[in-house]
Parts: C-alpha cells; sequence; structure tokens
C-alpha cells in the first residue's frame, strides 16, 4: 500500500513539473527577447553610454515623477524630452527650479541631457509639470569652465610682476570700470588690467556689472599709491553650492 502512495505521489510530481515547464520556459523566453528588444532600442536612438547617468522614468503612486533623457525642443515655457515610452513634454512654470545655480530655460539647449523632478500631468499624455530641472550637459561645460579658469588663473599669477593677492571690500562699482574698495582703513580705487579674470567664488567666470558694493573681493594684482590694478578678481561674497 505504502509503494502505490510513493508511486502516486512521484506520478503527480511528474506531470505537475511537465505542466509548469513550458510556462516557465515561456517566461524566460519573454524576457530574453524583452532584454534583447530594449538593448537594440537603446543602441539605435538613444545613447546611453554617451550620457553621465542612465535613462530613467519612474512614476509613483502619487504621480510624482523622476525623469531623465535628452532634450529634442525648447520653447518659452515647456521642453520636449525623449527617453523611455516616448517624447514627453515638460511643462514650466515660476514655481519650477533650475540647476546648476543660474541656470535659466533660455540656456538649455536641443541636445542637453537634463534630469527632472514634478508631477504627471494627468489630464494630457507623458505630460509632467516640472518643480526641478538639472541640466547635467551644462554642468559638464561649466566644470570644464572652472578647470580652465584655474589653469589661465595660475599662468597670470606666473607672468604677473610682482604680484600680491589683497581682501577688498567694493564701496561703489564705477562706471569707467573702476571699482572704488576699502583696504582695510584705506580707500583705493581698483582698475582692471588687460584681460583680467573675473570669477565668482567658485570660480565660474562673471562679468563686471555682476560685482556689487559691499561685496567683498579677492584681488590679484600691483598696488601703486592707492591704485590697484587687478588681473585676477574674485568675488568670494557669492555662497558655495
Amino acid at each position: 500500500m505504502t509503494k502505490i502512495k510513493t508511486i502516486s505521489i512521484l506520478t503527480i510530481l511528474i506531470a505537475s513539473l511537465m505542466l509548469t515547464a513550458p510556462f516557465i520556459w515561456a517566461e524566460d523566453t519573454s524576457t530574453s527577447t524583452t532584454s534583447s528588444s530594449s538593448t537594440t532600442s537603446t543602441s539605435t536612438t538613444l545613447p546611453i553610454n554617451s550620457h553621465p547617468m542612465p535613462l530613467i522614468v519612474e512614476i509613483g503612486p502619487a504621480g510624482n515623477a523622476l525623469i531623465r533623457g535628452t532634450v529634442t525642443n525648447v520653447s518659452t515655457d515647456s521642453l520636449t524630452l525623449k527617453t523611455w515610452g516616448g517624447t514627453w513634454t515638460i511643462k514650466i512654470d515660476n514655481n519650477t527650479k533650475f540647476a546648476p545655480q543660474g541656470l535659466t530655460l533660455s540656456q538649455i539647449q536641443t541636445n542637453d541631457f537634463i534630469g527632472l523632478s514634478g508631477k504627471v500631468n494627468g489630464e494630457e499624455t507623458l505630460t509632467v509639470n516640472a518643480t526641478l530641472i538639472r541640466d547635467w550637459t551644462e554642468k559638464k561645460i561649466i566644470k570644464e569652465e572652472i578647470q580652465q579658469n584655474k589653469k589661465e588663473v595660475k599662468q597670470i599669477i606666473k607672468e604677473t610682476p610682482k604680484p600680491e593677492t589683497r581682501i577688498l571690500t567694493i564701496e561703489s562699482v564705477n562706471t569707467n570700470n573702476t571699482l572704488t574698495a576699502k583696504l582695510n582703513t584705506q580707500t583705493i580705487t581698483v582698475s582692471l588690467a588687460n584681460n583680467v579674470k573675473l570669477l565668482d567664488r567658485n570660480w565660474k567666470t562673471i562679468t563686471f556689472d555682476q560685482l556689487k558694493a559691499n561685496d567683498t573681493i579677492r584681488v590679484y594684482g600691483v598696488l601703486s599709491g592707492t591704485t590697484l590694478e587687478a588681473s585676477i578678481i574674485r568675488d568670494i561674497s557669492i555662497p558655495r553650492k
């Protein structure tokens, strides 16, 4: 009797395995096919390896979205982004923040690789209302600019005769491209040398009109009497990012 029961159990187990095997194989085959299809699509239309981060489309239960992809078009209040699922419309309003610091919508270019967070617009297909947009291409450009500026500063320091670095406080920014500044208790005039480097605290290039009264600046140049000819000016009042 025991032998018969054992044979019956074995028969049932074998039958079960035979029935489930096709489904397991089908699942494996489907997974393999999907993976192959994704790889082909990625290599021909969206070259992931050319970007600092992979393409992402993540949408939570509440509609919160995290998306990364390549910009295909930029308008006055939106942009389009190519990533998984197709081309997404990213809507931008006054509450949308941008990174790196100082970036604006007008600076984002076609083919830039960006990441964004926001809320899915339930009334329009593949549409997100963005709360934050981060341009990874612009960040890379800024990094290269900073490296170049540091290299040029070293060269200027090497070539400037009798150079000195001083910490000044700007009193006024003058219309003739000079500054009136305070050096300890002394008021001096800061003039700009040819090819002067104007930088912020983070070594990014700035323009003369970005210098403001009461800013603290680090000036590298030659002081003669009450006039300092500046070869390098760094506005160190700008907070670090």
